[in-house]
């Protein structure tokens, strides 16, 4: 076996115990969520087990970057313990041909997270909404009882007075279930439960009614009188609608959506800022595999807890300065390009500190050097 197929095959097994712990750790979160609706809500676990798995290209697109930076670390510093780095630049080898292999394993995460990112995520995005209105819609259907009050709807209480063979609505009560000063009552005469083919929320279709909020003076209601009203059910908040539509649009939609707007408005920088969100997060596998090899080398007889702290350093600087710029598109006040400098930053860092450990040469050499050349 060759040294490049060698230190190749020797990176899976890190990697996959990296990716396992960090996968682990970032479900844990939504398995808590989906389990806690279960119990309270009363899903099946068929239902939960199946949101969970419609989740699960999002959770891989974070931790297999995560994985990449801890497969290089701990392979990097095994050989360097064991002098195999040493040996190999004693044998001619420069850091540049041991880098080849570690490249390559970082370009096909590369592409399988971008797979992950441009295609699946969306995918599980638009199925996950579907199964949760559908969800929705089969216990407003089913829990909705006459005479009856229903807490199943985030902090509403939703009561009806009767309900028809065709699941027509009768004498319909909503409000709050924590009543605060700007708490509003919703009465309707009739209504029915229905999911909006575009959003995929699940709307109470209200007819005939009015809703009671505070006034500006105290102790008087202002009363609105509708015809119609589209009322959202949900569970609890899943983040905003935008947020939503904008997760489960494809990547494709997601560019064409975009020239729509004005380059300027803060509509084109949200839709551009997911579509360079699924691009430039698949490359930080790439950039990380090259930046964590010169990070992680290490002396034979030094300790290896200074490369791990610096392998921890090098994610979350990375991940600061790349959601600093993301609140910045947000907001307006940079454009949605600027997302792909972290990148371009890691990566310089880590041709710079390659080039250094390769032709050992430090900093302060370095400005030894210049000082007298001046």
């Amino acid at each position: 076996m060759t040294i490049f197929s060698a230190t190749l095959a020797e990176l899976f097994f890190p990697f996959f115990l990296t990716f396992g712990v960090t996968s682990f750790i970032l479900v844990m979160q939504r398995v808590y969520t989906l389990i806690t609706l279960m119990v309270e809500k009363l899903f099946s676990l068929s239902d939960v087990g199946l949101m969970l798995f419609y989740l699960l290209p999002d959770v891989f697109t974070i931790a297999i970057p995560l994985g990449v930076v801890g497969a290089v670390f701990i392979t990097v510093i095994r050989q360097s313990v064991d002098s195999e780095i040493i040996c190999l630049r004693a044998a001619g080898k420069s850091l540049w041909s041991y880098s080849l292999p570690v490249l390559l394993f970082g370009l096909l995460w590369t592409v399988a997270t971008a797979g992950l990112s441009v295609w699946l995520q969306p995918l599980g995005y638009q199925k996950f909404t579907e199964l949760q209105a559908k969800i929705i819609k089969a216990n407003a259907d089913e829990k909705l009882r006459p005479g009856r009050f229903n807490y199943q709807f985030g902090q509403k209480v939703i009561q009806i007075g009767a309900r028809s063979a065709d699941n027509e609505l009768s004498d319909i009560f909503i409000a709050d279930r924590v009543q605060t000063g700007s708490s509003s009552i919703i009465l309707a005469d009739a209504g029915h439960i229905a999911v909006d083919d575009a959003t995929k929320q699940v709307l109470f279709k209200l007819r005939n009614g009015a809703v009671y909020s505070p006034g500006s003076t105290p102790g008087v209601l202002r009363t609105v009188n509708f015809e119609r009203l589209s009322y959202r059910l949900s569970f609890q908040p899943q983040g905003s609608s935008k947020t939503r539509r904008l997760k489960r649009t494809t990547t494709e939609a997601l560019w064409r959506e975009a020239q729509a707007f004005k380059p300027d408005s803060l509509a084109y920088h949200r839709w551009m800022l997911e579509f360079y969100s699924r691009l430039t997060l698949p490359l930080a596998c790439l950039v990380f595999a090259l930046t964590a090899i010169p990070m992680a080398i290490v002396e034979p007889r030094s300790g290896r807890s200074g490369s791990f702290l610096r392998a921890v350093f090098l994610v979350v600087t990375f991940y600061i300065i790349w959601i600093g710029f993301k609140n910045l598109v947000k907001s307006g006040k940079a454009p949605p390009e600027i997302l792909w400098l972290p990148l371009m930053l890691v990566l310089v860092y880590g041709l710079f500190r390659l080039w250094q450990v390769n032709a050992d040469v430090s900093i302060l050499s370095l400005l030894a050097r210049k000082a007298k050349g001046t």
